[in-house]
C-alpha cells in the first residue's frame, strides 16, 4: 500500500480547510445581506390599496335639493417609502334628493378620456368639456348612441359614519375609454 508523502496530505487538508472556511463565511454573510435586501425592498412588496373610504363632508352640509355638489377628495398620500400631508387626489359630486336618504356619489371624471366634467345648473346636466359628452343629473349618458363616452358617469359607494355624521365615500379611479367600469 502506497502512502502519500506528508507534504501532499498536508496540502489537501489545507485546501479543504480553506474551502470550508470560505463556505462558512459565505453562509454567515448571506444572512445579514439577505435581511438588508428584504428590509430595503419591503415597501415595494407592501400592497398599497388603490381605494379607500374617505370622509368628504358632514351630512348636514349637503342640501337635499337634488342638485349635485362638487367636493374635493382630500386624504393622506404615500408611496413605497414616503408619506405626504393631506392633499386633494380628485373630486366627486354628491347629490341628495331627501333628508332621509343617503347621498349618491358620482366620479367627476368623464369615462371617455378622463377629463373633469362640470355641472351646468342652467341645463341641469353634466358636460365634459373635452368632447361634449353630456350626462343627466343622475350621471346617465344623454343620447348613448351618439355619446363619445362608453358608459355613464361612475358611481361610488357611500356610507354615513355614525359617530360624527360624516359622508364617507369609497374612492376609486376607473379606467377611461372602456365600456366596463374597471378600477385602475
Amino acid at each position: 500500500m502506497e502512502t502519500s508523502p506528508p507534504d501532499e496530505r498536508q496540502g489537501r487538508r489545507s485546501f479543504f480547510s480553506q474551502v470550508a472556511a470560505i463556505v462558512v463565511s459565505l453562509l454567515a454573510g448571506i444572512v445579514p445581506v439577505a435581511t438588508a435586501v428584504v428590509v430595503f425592498l419591503n415597501p415595494l412588496r407592501r400592497r398599497v390599496e388603490g381605494s379607500q373610504w374617505i370622509a368628504i363632508t358632514p351630512l348636514d352640509a349637503l342640501p337635499a335639493d337634488g342638485r349635485p355638489y362638487r367636493f374635493p377628495v382630500i386624504t393622506d398620500r404615500w408611496d413605497a417609502w414616503n408619506s405626504y400631508p393631506p392633499e386633494a387626489i380628485g373630486s366627486i359630486y354628491l347629490r341628495r334628493t331627501s333628508k332621509t336618504e343617503n347621498p349618491v356619489a358620482l366620479s367627476s371624471i368623464c369615462p371617455h378620456l378622463g377629463c373633469s366634467v362640470d355641472f351646468s345648473t342652467k341645463k341641469d346636466e353634466f358636460i365634459c368639456p373635452c368632447h361634449n359628452s353630456m350626462f343627466t343629473v343622475d350621471g346617465a349618458r344623454i343620447d348613448p348612441a351618439t355619446s363619445p363616452s362608453p358608459r355613464n358617469l361612475d358611481t361610488l359607494d357611500v356610507k354615513i359614519r355614525p359617530e360624527d355624521n360624516q359622508v364617507m365615500v369609497h374612492y376609486l379611479r376607473f379606467k377611461s375609454g372602456t365600456r366596463k367600469k374597471n378600477a385602475e
